[in-house]
C-alpha cells in the first residue's frame, strides 16, 4: 500500500470530531492542563460519542468500524488536548489485549463493558526501575487456593485513580503475568498523581498492592504469558501515540498560522512581512502531513493484518511510526513556538501546552532509541547478502 485514500464517512467522522474539539475541548485544555484535573464531563462525552468502541466488532458491543477511523478520532482529540486524547485509550488498550489473550470468561465480563465505556480501564505495567527492561519488574503474585494475591508498586500509570480495573504485569517465577484486578478493595491504593510536565489531566500516577486479589481466572493468557500479552498490543499503542503526536503537531501549525496573522510588525502581520516565518510555518506543515500519512498508512496496515502482533511488517511500521511523528511532533512544536517569539515561552500559551505535551512521545510508548533498534533490527532481518 503506497497511500491512504479516506472514505467520505471517514472525511465526515474526522469533520464531525473536529467540529466536536473546536466546541468542547479546546475552550477547556488550558483549565485542564493548569489544574491537571481529570476531564470527567468529557469522559461522558466520548464514550457517547463511540470512541472506546469505534474499532471493535459488534459481538463485544462495539462499532464494528476500523482501526483507521479510531486513529482518525484520536488525531482530533489530541488536536485539542492530549489529555482528553488520552481519555479512551487505556479502554481501548485493555479491551485489546483481552480480545487477543483473554479467557472468554474474562472477554464476556470485560470487554463489552469496557468498549461501551461503562467502565474505565488502567495498564500497569510501568515499575520504578523497569524502563524499557521488563525483566526488572518487582511486582509479584502468588496463588492462595483459587486466588492470586499480589504485592508491588507501579508508577506513571495512566487513570490510576479513576480505573474500575487494572491489568497488572506480575512476576509468577522467572517470568511476567498479566492480571486482571478489580480497583474497588482494599489491597489496591492510588498514590499521589505524578506532577508532569506535559499530559497534565490524565490522572497519572503511582498505584499500590497490597495483598490485593484477583481469582485465578482472571489471568490474561496462560500464567508466564505476560510478555506476549504486551507484545499482542504494543504496536497498536504506538500507531495511537502516533496520531497523538499528529494532532499535537497540526496545534502546532494552527497556532503559529494564527500568532503569525494577528502579530503585526509595523501594521503587516509578521507571517506576511517576514520570509524567516513563512519557512518555520512551512516546515511545521511538513511535518504535520509527513506524519499524517506514514501514521494512516500503518492504521490501514493494522486493519488489513490477519494477526498484527505476528505480522513483522505491521510491527515495524508501527515503530517507524512512532519514531517518524513523535519526532515531527517535537519539530513542529519547537518551530511553532519559535514564530511566537517570547511570547510561546510563556506557560500560559497553547503553544507552551502543546511542546510540553508532545516531548513525552519521544519518551512514553517506547523511547525513540528503542523504536530505532526495532525498525534497524527487523531491515537487518530481511537483508540478504549475495
Amino acid at each position: 500500500m503506497s497511500g491512504v485514500a479516506l472514505t467520505t464517512e471517514q472525511e465526515q467522522l474526522r469533520a464531525s470530531f473536529r467540529d466536536f474539539v473546536d466546541d468542547r475541548v479546546v475552550p477547556v485544555a488550558r483549565d485542564i492542563d493548569s489544574n491537571n484535573t481529570w476531564p470527567s464531563d468529557l469522559w461522558h462525552d466520548i464514550r457517547k460519542l463511540g470512541v472506546t468502541g469505534v474499532a471493535f466488532p459488534p459481538e463485544v458491543d462495539g462499532d464494528g468500524g476500523s482501526f483507521l477511523d479510531f486513529v482518525l478520532m484520536i488525531e482530533e482529540l489530541a488536536r485539542g488536548s492530549a489529555a482528553v486524547a488520552l481519555l479512551p485509550a487505556m479502554n481501548v488498550l485493555v479491551a485489546s489485549a483481552l480480545m487477543a489473550h483473554g479467557s472468554r470468561s474474562l472477554q464476556e465480563r470485560y470487554v463489552p463493558r469496557l468498549v461501551r465505556g461503562e467502565i474505565k480501564a488502567c495498564w500497569a505495567f510501568t515499575e520504578p526501575a523497569t524502563g524499557s527492561d521488563p525483566t526488572a519488574i518487582t511486582t509479584c503474585a502468588e496463588k492462595n487456593g483459587d486466588e492470586w494475591v499480589i504485592t508491588g508498586g507501579k508508577t506513571f500509570i495512566s487513570h490510576s485513580s479513576v480505573a474500575d480495573i487494572a491489568v497488572v504485569f506480575c512476576r509468577t517465577g522467572e517470568r511476567l503475568t498479566a492480571i486482571v484486578v478489580e480497583t474497588d478493595q482494599a489491597g489496591y491504593q492510588a498514590g499521589p498523581r505524578c506532577d508532569l510536565l506535559g499530559l497534565r489531566g490524565a490522572d497519572t500516577g503511582e498505584v499500590w498492592l497490597q495483598a490485593a486479589t484477583a481469582p485465578l481466572d482472571n489471568t490474561v493468557g496462560d500464567v508466564g504469558d505476560g510478555m506476549a500479552v504486551l507484545v499482542a498490543v504494543e504496536s497498536e499503542a504506538k500507531v495511537r501515540g502516533a496520531a497523538m503526536c499528529v494532532g499535537m503537531a497540526r496545534a502546532a501549525l494552527d497556532a503559529s498560522l494564527t500568532y503569525g496573522l494577528q502579530r503585526e510588525h509595523r501594521g503587516v502581520p509578521i507571517a506576511k512581512k517576514f520570509p524567516t516565518v513563512q519557512a518555520l510555518i512551512a516546515d511545521v506543515h511538513a511535518q504535520v502531513e509527513s506524519a499524517r500519512w506514514l501514521t494512516y498508512r500503518v492504521a490501514s496496515m493494522r486493519d488489513s493484518s490477519l494477526d498484527p502482533a505476528a505480522d513483522s511488517d505491521f510491527v515495524c511500521m508501527a515503530a517507524t511510526a512512532k519514531l517518524v511523528a513523535s519526532q515531527a511532533g517535537v519539530r513542529a512544536a519547537s518551530q511553532a513556538m519559535q514564530v511566537h517569539g517570547a511570547y510561546g515561552y510563556v506557560n500560559e500559551s497553547a503553544i507552551s501546552r502543546i511542546y510540553r505535551d508532545v516531548k513525552a512521545y519521544e519518551m512514553i510508548q517506547g523511547t525513540v532509541e528503542i523504536q530505532r533498534v526495532i525498525v534497524a533490527r527487523e531491515l537487518l532481518r530481511r537483508t540478504r547478502i549475495a
